[in-house]
């Protein structure tokens, strides 16, 4: 215990010293690290992060338009079919797009490897709603929990757009 109040002390003035918004993001890093930390098994670290939140609409520069416009997002990449937006305090994305995708599965995790995710998910009794297909950036799946969720998952194995 004494060494968390003195780590946590160290990481705050280390901190302070390169500005106070640094200093929130320290420690809230710290606190996320010593959450998972205490945390067992593999399947509760295979999420990494929300990669993005996936939204359909009909006519892509309209849309580019109203979220620059209305939420101050910026265009990070355009392809055909999608259009990936930025956030200022974030890397996850709002990507706009005229793809076919069926509904619920808006939010996307990002994972190391989506193949291996599916097989481990699989061994845990997870179900499968669509298998690994291929993407612009790597892989894609959709599992669903015991609770009827669609729960997306890619991984960057091709690598990121530009």
């Amino acid at each position: 215990m004494q060494q968390e109040a003195q780590a946590r002390t160290a990481l705050a003035c280390a901190a302070v010293e390169i500005g106070m918004l640094c200093a929130c993001r320290v420690i809230s890093a710290w606190r996320r690290r010593m959450r998972w930390g205490k945390r067992g098994g593999t399947i509760g670290r295979m999420l990494r992060k929300i990669d993005c939140v996936m939204l359909r609409v009909p006519d892509l520069d309209a849309a580019v338009g109203y979220y620059g416009r209305v939420f101050g997002l910026g265009q990070l990449w355009r392809d055909e079919v999608s259009v990936g937006m930025g956030m200022p305090e974030t890397d996850a994305e709002i990507v706009l797009h005229t793809l076919d995708l069926p509904p619920g599965q808006g939010v996307h995790c990002l994972v190391d490897d989506v193949p291996a995710a599916v097989e481990q998910c699989r061994s845990q009794g997870c179900v499968v709603r669509r298998e690994s297909f291929a993407i612009a950036i790597g892989w894609c799946a959709v599992l669903e929990d015991p609770f009827g969720n669609a729960i997306s998952i890619l991984d960057t194995s091709t690598g990121l757009r530009t």
